[in-house]
């Protein structure tokens, strides 16, 4: 099972799973749906009562082998399922943290099925609770000096959790614990997802791009040596999205080049039925359209993207999917002045509304995206040119990050040459944004 998900054979991986768990006599559904799901978090509520966070951290050892091995194919089938049958994951997760309960604490399973219940909560929008299962995980981490899950803990944690309350540049260090971990103890695959969103983190705050290149080149040696192809389809994308953002491609907006083939990728992973491995593609190829300022292109792939609603909602707590949020809403708001249709504007102001909801609730990472988004909405208000002027240079201002500073002297050229026809002063931000860019 874990050989053929690493594989990205994910089919192959739930086909092994399901049998695995019917050998063991523990019945999981073939095709689980959301009433499996709701009826599984019942149970699971159930268990946990009331029980105190010291009862938790006290829980008894399990001991029987069958119920050991009922867990770890659990945690394994859970893997599998994140990226192609997310029911499905959400019940084995489910599954194995209301088992835990009954069979006892094992170093080796039990914190990654209270980081995994943890992370459902995030999904539910029950942060208060979902961070209490989190940090159980790690107090349960230390407790049991669980080694070889320490690489999948970390990327639950603080790739799908912590960072939604925490700033993004502090799960850079728990992430990179985490690959190491992998390599020391043997879970190099989900060690090589920790240092696939570590390098994520390091492009969303402005880390320059060759340094990003130069970890990307790294880790992809080891993906291949490792043979953890499921690993690499998931990160060669990225990587040539960088390439393309330094200027090695003549193509800028196409995915093809030293790092993959965008359409072989593309066929690989459509026939491999990763859905999620999928919208990542075409969420990068979004986002690079969208930097060039390619608006037809980016609006194909924003539509192909709507047709994966299941595998957005399982990133939905990825840290990728606040780039996605603001570059949807970008779009939108062009495409509203450049079509005048009023879903996008409705759009984008649903989801200028979430990331300041989320603000206002704690999130410290969307003041980065908010000023810029502000500028462009005030843009389509505004009737001057000095008003215009005066909310992009407040976006520029308020950026932390080199590369959205470009951006937002990019957008504002594109806005007053365009809306009011001043080429010099649209020269000046063009400048400044080559200036940033060059930095970055």
């Amino acid at each position: 099972m874990n050989f053929y998900g690493w594989q990205n054979k994910t089919h192959d991986a739930m086909d092994v799973g399901l049998h695995m768990m019917k050998l063991l006599g523990e019945k999981l559904p073939t095709k689980a749906g959301k009433i499996h799901v709701a009826w599984e978090f019942v149970l699971a509520k159930r268990a946990l009562g009331q029980k105190s966070d010291g009862e938790i951290l006290a829980m008894p050892k399990a001991t029987n082998w069958r119920d050991l091995a009922v867990l770890v194919a659990l945690r394994e089938i859970g893997t599998a399922a994140y990226f192609t049958q997310p029911d499905l994951m959400m019940v084995s997760v489910i599954r194995a943290f209301r088992l835990t309960l009954r069979y006892g604490f094992y170093s080796e399973v039990s914190p990654t099925c209270w980081a995994s219940f943890g992370f459902l909560h995030f999904h539910i929008g029950k942060e208060k609770e979902a961070m209490r299962y989190m940090k159980l995980s790690l107090a349960l981490l230390e407790r049991g000096n669980s080694r070889y899950i320490r690489p999948i803990t970390a990327s639950l944690v603080y790739g799908l959790g912590l960072h939604q309350r925490q700033p993004i540049e502090s799960i850079y260090k728990p992430l990179l614990d985490g690959k190491m971990a992998g390599e020391k103890y043997g879970d190099t695959g989900h060690g090589l997802i920790c240092a696939n969103m570590s390098c994520i983190v390091k492009l969303m705050i402005g880390t320059p791009l060759g340094e990003v290149e130069k970890l990307l080149d790294r880790y992809i040696v080891l993906m291949k040596a490792y043979n953890r192809k499921g690993v690499l389809v998931l990160t060669c994308h990225f990587h040539q999205r960088v390439l393309n953002l330094m200027g090695h491609s003549d193509r800028p907006t196409i995915l093809t080049g030293k790092a993959m083939n965008q359409s072989e990728l593309q066929r690989e992973l459509e026939e491999s039925g990763n859905e999620v491995g999928l919208v990542m593609l075409l969420d990068n190829l979004f986002q690079i359209n969208c930097i060039f300022e390619q608006w037809e292109h980016a609006h194909k792939y924003y539509k192909e993207l709507q047709k994966y609603a299941e595998a957005l909602k399982t990133l939905e707590t990825h840290p990728g999917t606040r780039q996605n949020k603001f570059f949807t809403a970008l779009f939108c708001l062009v495409w509203h002045r450049k079509t005048g249709r009023k879903k996008y504007w409705s759009k984008a102001q649903r989801i200028v509304s979430l990331l300041k909801e989320q603000q206002a609730a704690g999130s410290p990472n969307n003041d980065c995206f908010i000023p810029i988004l502000d500028a462009e909405m005030s843009a389509s208000k505004a009737t001057t040119k000095d008003k215009v002027h005066a909310a992009y240079w407040k976006a520029v201002d308020a950026c932390k990050y080199v590369h959205l500073r470009a951006l937002a002297h990019e957008r504002a050229a594109s806005v007053i040459e365009k809306s009011f026809g001043d080429r010099f002063l649209a020269k000046e931000h063009l400048q400044a944004a080559k200036r940033h860019y060059t930095v970055w």
